[in-house]
């Protein structure tokens, strides 16, 4: 009797690892879901010039949408695009609201748990902006009372600036622009802007009616962009990464980071 018992016991162990195994490998299925459908549906955010929408289009362009095109060739499917604020960009991934993020993300450890990042695709940092003829001149003379730093919420900036500045006032902006913290600078309703470096200068660049100075010359937290999939999606993962590894190698990859970023490039986000 008590063998039997112990005989039980063992079999519905052995049943319930069966199919905690079987969920969780039937949860890897991503891949063959897009395949299925013919869509991708992808998470887009803006940020000039990897994602920005053509105010005379409405339509999406930029480096990010020319990736993901050559990904959605390879994958001979369509790509369905969700316009989601960087806030929101991590729940609508976690939630199932895109197959993809194709937004340009900093890989970052607290990302890390919530989600699965691809290899590298591009590179960026951040930096600390004021108006060019402020009188400040260093991070020490930003952060004191009576000054105030704006930031985009939820992003690699929002958690630096609350690490860094601790007498200034802060203020995190709700828009969906990387630039957001700079025109708040130029309306002249916050002191600096702290946000990503290559893409606001070419912002700038590309703005000359804007007047700003880089408060800090060497850029601040240099990190990878990278796609993001929902967790547990390795099949997924494994696909994009040697879709990518393929359009580095066959010069697609280089080729759009030298259209988007021109003179930029690598160097100007790491030097």
């Amino acid at each position: 009797m008590m063998l039997t018992k112990k005989l039980l016991v063992i079999g519905l162990m052995t049943a319930a690892f069966g199919m905690t195994t079987s969920v969780a490998r039937a949860a890897d299925d991503m891949l063959a879901k897009i395949k299925a459908k013919g869509v991708m549906t992808v998470c887009m955010a803006n940020y000039f010039p990897y994602a920005v929408k053509n105010p005379a289009t409405n339509e999406w362009e930029g480096l990010d949408l020319d990736i993901g095109a050559e990904i959605a060739k390879l994958l001979n499917v369509k790509i369905e695009i969700a316009d989601t604020p960087w806030p929101v960009i991590m729940q609508s991934i976690t939630t199932g609201k895109c197959d993809v993020s194709f937004a340009p993300s900093f890989v970052l450890p607290a990302r890390a748990e919530q989600v699965l990042f691809t290899q590298p695709f591009s590179y960026d940092s951040s930096a600390v902006f004021v108006a060019s003829d402020s009188p400040i001149n260093t991070l020490d003379d930003l952060d004191r009372p009576g000054n105030t730093i704006a930031f985009v919420a939820g992003t690699a900036e929002d958690r630096w600036s609350r690490d860094t500045f601790k007498k200034a006032e802060l203020k995190a902006l709700l828009g969906d622009t990387s630039n957001a913290s700079l025109l708040e600078v130029s309306a002249k309703r916050v002191t600096a802007a702290v946000t990503t470096r290559a893409g606001n200068i070419a912002f700038i660049k590309n703005n000359p009616q804007l007047s700003y100075k880089l408060l800090t010359k060497d850029p601040i937290l240099p990190t990878p962009f990278a796609f993001m999939v929902p967790k547990g999606e390795y099949h997924f993962q494994q696909y994009l990464n040697v879709a990518l590894s393929r359009l580095e190698q066959n010069g697609v990859l280089p080729a759009l980071n030298k259209k988007w970023l021109g003179a930029l490039e690598i160097n100007e986000i790491k030097k």
